[in-house]
């Protein structure tokens, strides 16, 4: 059975986490200090690393101890009656640990649980304080109610930007037997995925299984763009930027490889590329909100580029 690359790139110590730098550095006090809050809430979009954060700080306060006496995973939003809390949860922090410090609770999805089960929570966490730290992850921490948030030390992660991200997915390479030539695609596969980087590497993954080629499905090396953008060619811009646009849909996911190409540009063709970054930002303020299709958003966007340019030289 192959190894799910996921589980093989999972961070086990906080210097592994890419992105989030407010929990990293506060990781960082607790791993040095041997001190651990009462109880933590992490809360983002999917894919943005919180299971992972917890697992980390198991990893960390457990050490060779992490085992069934002293760590309790569990989803939330599957147990999520206030008899499973009760029972389940009081009756694993009511035993002392064992060989180490406090036990460990992680509760994934923690806004799944009841507004009764979220009450219950809150009085274990606080009887059972001393002897164990409570981990709540969450997608929406709107449905945490404010009396259990308090009790914890929140987090918000975000998705990851490209370049980030890339760290992370270079470790494919060592640890998962991907091509070596894949690493300067990683920062727009990242991008066209929002940040979420689960969600690209099981893409990767899936690729790699059917043996396809990743340059197929990337925008990257499409270099003659920006000569167009040089040169004054604007319908061969536009229609290069729908040859983008077809190999990784998406507005985000093309705007950010089009910079990427622009900043390789720095030093050669300067006044023409630092104006260009210009409308590039203007247009990027747009991004998500832009009202009308894909293709208008483009057809402004090269429009743009054609009059300040023009203009201007």
């Amino acid at each position: 059975m192959a190894t799910v690359w996921n589980e093989q790139l999972r961070p086990q110590t906080y210097e592994q986490i890419v992105g989030n730098p407010a929990f990293t550095e506060r990781m960082k006090v607790w791993v040095e200090s041997d001190t651990y809050p009462v109880a933590v809430l992490i809360h983002g979009p999917p894919g943005t690393g919180k299971t992972s954060a917890a697992i980390v700080i198991a990893n960390h306060m457990l050490g060779e101890q992490q085992h069934d006496l002293n760590l309790l995973r569990t989803n939330a939003s599957d147990d999520r009656g206030i008899g499973y809390i009760r029972e389940e949860v009081k009756t694993f922090v009511r035993l002392s640990s064992i060989g180490a410090k406090r036990k460990v609770v992680i509760l994934d999805e923690a806004c799944g649980l009841t507004p009764a089960s979220q009450d219950a929570l809150r009085g274990i966490i606080e009887k059972y304080a001393e002897r164990a730290i409570f981990i709540l992850t969450a997608n929406y921490p709107e449905k945490i109610k404010p009396a259990l948030k308090s009790r914890c030390h929140t987090f918000s992660f975000t998705p990851v930007s490209g370049e980030e991200g890339a760290k992370h997915l270079k470790r494919l390479t060592q640890e998962c037997n991907a091509p070596a030539d894949w690493e300067d695609y990683y920062p727009e596969i990242v991008d066209r995925f929002d940040g979420d980087l689960r969600a690209a590497t099981n893409w990767l993954q899936g690729l790699r299984m059917d043996g396809d080629a990743l340059a197929n499905h990337t925008s990257v090396q499409k270099t003659e763009s920006i000569q167009s953008l040089v040169n004054s060619e604007w319908e061969v811009l536009r229609y290069e930027i729908d040859n983008m646009y077809n190999k990784s849909p998406g507005r985000l996911s093309v705007m950010n490889g089009f910079h990427r190409l622009l900043r390789k540009h720095i030093g050669t063709e300067s006044d023409v590329v630092f104006t260009a970054l210009a409308i590039w930002g203007d247009m990027m303020d747009k991004v998500h909100e832009w009202p009308g299709s894909d293709e208008a958003y483009f057809d402004v966007f090269v429009g743009r580029l054609k009059r300040e340019l023009e203009m201007r030289y």
